[in-house]
């Protein structure tokens, strides 16, 4: 494995002396496709360009599956003062929405891949306050309905202990684990065994070749341990066979003897995408330092760190305070799903030291990218900036090429001003002018009321050589403890590429 990860190397850094001639192609080649983007081109070359295919976004619906926002709406017919904010959770909230077809709230940050003429989706289901898991559905009509199939890593079993929500426990409300990402690998060198560490049992080899990655929220693991690893056996309706149902934390931290964790990755706060095709198969993460910019090494002058935001959010009664986490992306490849190996920072997503609002500071997980052929990528991504004053990156969903062979020099084609998907607008000062953002209206259309607030986590699906479905997630208000009503719901649209994909 060393020789291969050391002649592996040696090719990415070969592939960086190059970087600036492809560049440079990539944007003659740019020009020259925005000169003649009508749309619908039969040429497989150039950059894409995206338009609506269809009508304007619309909630995704699930059949089945464990409490949402619409049993609360039941009982509270009157947001936002919303005196049960728990209203039909109950001791059946694995089951609560069972013979029901309801809005898929309270769920976000979707992962869905096509199984054939079918959808198989994963999603991190988390009510306000109260719990999360992991959730998988499947899909027959391109996302419109899911029907559920099961639920695993519930952060807890136990009930809200009072009407107004609250996990029973107030430290752990609702920080299990979540960002799901699925990697399927074809080609593992040899079924992983996890190293060892102090104090734990020693771990048994993996016999799986299909990994569920999650974040750990849990007070001592958020960036700073690494990803847990799920092995997981899918057969059947039962994509999470071999994940448990709960994990319950030890003194509000996670049971390292339940889980394995990745190896290599920087304060992970998620995977971005998989490369497609990729061995050994390689990805685009999250690195997220809390409070890092305003802190320890990588404290950065007080010019570079946002000032309070510039609005205030729907639902709230003053805008945010300034915010200090950095955000880098990042390289990585792996041999066995376990062990990663960072190969560094990507450029041209984000800046860290962006504080202009028509600049991208963060970059969220859960993203698609797909492979254009001639060594070209497309990224769909997930970006915010110091005008939310939130470095989970929700402002607007925006499009990326690349043909850097490593994956670190990228090209942003849809920006903060000219976006796929965008929050709703706002004047605000850019280099002391009232600006709009964004400029140009989204691709998708305006601002709806699910997401008015809060977007991200495009999941695209090729449906055919011009059309893709995109699948993302929302917020009415930018907090969800401003509307219980309002957060986390899953959004799916169609567009069309300007040429063959």
């Amino acid at each position: 494995m060393f020789d291969n990860q050391t002649r592996h190397m040696r090719t990415r850094r070969a592939g960086r002396t190059v970087a600036a001639a492809w560049r440079c192609a990539m944007l003659l080649a740019m020009v020259i496709a925005v000169a003649g983007c009508g749309g619908g081109s039969d040429s497989d070359e150039g950059p894409v360009t995206w338009s609506l295919d269809g009508p304007a976004p619309a909630p995704a619906m699930i059949t089945g599956g464990p409490w949402t926002v619409a049993q609360l709406a039941a009982g509270n017919p009157n947001p936002p003062a919303v005196p049960n904010k728990s209203y039909g959770y109950g001791a059946n909230f694995m089951t609560a929405n069972a013979g029901s077809t309801s809005p898929m709230q309270p769920y976000y940050f979707p992962f869905i891949f096509r199984d054939g003429n079918v959808l198989q989706g994963y999603f991190d289901w988390r009510p306000k306050d109260i719990n999360e898991a992991i959730v998988a559905a499947s899909s027959s009509d391109d996302g419109q309905t899911w029907d559920f199939q099961q639920m695993a890593l519930i952060l807890t079993e136990a009930i809200p202990r009072n009407p107004q929500s609250t996990n029973p426990d107030a430290s752990l409300v609702d920080n299990g684990f979540g960002h799901p990402t699925v990697i399927r690998f074809d080609h593992v060198e040899a079924f992983p065994t996890p190293s060892p560490r102090p104090g734990f049992e020693a771990p048994t080899p993996i016999h799986s070749k299909t990994f569920l990655y999650t974040v750990d929220r849990s007070t001592d693991a958020l960036h700073k341990s690494g990803l847990v690893v799920t092995p997981l056996s899918p057969f059947g309706d039962m994509p999470l066979n071999g994940a448990e149902l709960d994990i319950p934390l030890l003194s509000d931290f996670t049971d390292e003897n339940r889980v394995i964790r990745t190896t290599g990755l920087l304060n992970p706060d998620g995977i971005l995408v998989v490369v497609p095709d990729s061995s050994p198969v390689t990805v685009l993460y999250i690195q997220k330092i809390g409070n890092g910019d305003a802190t320890g090494s990588t404290t950065l002058p007080g010019s570079q760190q946002c000032g309070t935001q510039p609005y205030v959010p729907v639902g709230a009664s003053a805008p945010n305070p300034p915010f200090h986490d950095l955000v880098n992306v990042r390289v990585a490849v792996t041999y066995n799903g376990i062990d990663f190996f960072d190969q560094g920072i990507v450029a041209g997503l984000n800046d860290q030291r962006a504080t202009s609002y028509t600049g991208t500071r963060w970059i969220a997980p859960n993203g698609t990218m797909l492979n254009l052929g001639g060594g070209r990528y497309g990224l769909f991504f997930a970006g915010g900036n110091c005008m939310d004053d939130d470095a989970d990156a929700f402002h607007y969903v925006g499009y990326a090429e690349s043909l850097e062979p490593s994956m670190q020099v990228w090209t942003v084609l849809n920006d903060i001003m000219n976006p796929i998907v965008s929050i709703g607008p706002h004047t605000v000062p850019v280099d002391g002018v009232p600006t709009l953002i964004p400029a140009q209206t989204p691709v998708v259309g305006p601002a709806l009321h699910p997401f008015e607030a809060r977007v991200y986590a495009p999941s695209v699906i090729k449906l055919d050589d011009y059309t893709v479905l995109l699948t993302f997630a929302g917020y009415h208000v930018q907090n969800a403890k401003d509307d219980p009503l309002g957060y986390r719901s899953i959004q799916t649209v169609r567009l069309k590429a300007s040429r063959r994909l």
